[in-house]
C-alpha cells in the first residue's frame, strides 16, 4: 500500500505525472498479488481516475472509475458508501465532460444511497448533494439545484 500512498501524496502536492506513474505501478502489483477484484485494486483505480480528472482527461478517468465501481459492487454491494463515493466521482467527470444524462443518473443514485446509508450530515452525503446540485443546475433545473444547495449549505464543514 505504501506505493499507492506515495502516489496519493504526489497527487496532493500537484505532482500529477509522478502520482499517476506510482499509482499505475501500485495497481500492477495489487492486480498480481491480490487480484483483479481486490479492494486495493479498486481504491487505486479510483485514485488514478482522480489524477486523470485533475489533468482534464475525462476519457481516461471514466473507464477507471467504472472499473472501480464494478469491483466495489462485487465486494461491498451497490449501495455501499464507498461504492457510491466512486459513483459520485464518476458523476462529476460526466458533468465536466458534458454527459448530462449519465451524470444525472449517477448523481441521483449516489446521493440517495449516501443519504440512506450515512445520513444527511455525513461529509460524503454532502459531497454527493453538491454534485447532484451542480448537475441539476447544468441541465437548467435551477430550482431543484437551489433547494439542494439550501438544504446542505451549512453541512459538510465538520471535515472528512
Amino acid at each position: 500500500m505504501a506505493l499507492a500512498d506515495l502516489g496519493t501524496l504526489m497527487q496532493q502536492e500537484g505532482r500529477l505525472e509522478e502520482a499517476y506513474s506510482l499509482l499505475k505501478r501500485a495497481l500492477q502489483i495489487f492486480e498480481v498479488k491480490q487480484g483483479l477484484k481486490h479492494r486495493h485494486t479498486a481504491s487505486t483505480l479510483n485514485r488514478m481516475a482522480q489524477v486523470l480528472e485533475r489533468q482534464s482527461d475525462p476519457e481516461g478517468a471514466v473507464p477507471l472509475y467504472k472499473r472501480a465501481i464494478a469491483i466495489n459492487e462485487h465486494n461491498l454491494g451497490a449501495d455501499n458508501p464507498i461504492t457510491n463515493l466512486v459513483r459520485t466521482n464518476l458523476a462529476r467527470v460526466h458533468l465536466s465532460a458534458g454527459n448530462m444524462a449519465e451524470a444525472l443518473a449517477l448523481a441521483q443514485h449516489a446521493h440517495a444511497n449516501q443519504q440512506q446509508c450515512l445520513g444527511r450530515d455525513h461529509y460524503w452525503t454532502v459531497s454527493s448533494a453538491r454534485v447532484l446540485a451542480d448537475v441539476l443546475a447544468a441541465i437548467g433545473r435551477n430550482a431543484e439545484a437551489a433547494d439542494i444547495r439550501k438544504r446542505y449549505r451549512s453541512k459538510g464543514k465538520q471535515g472528512k
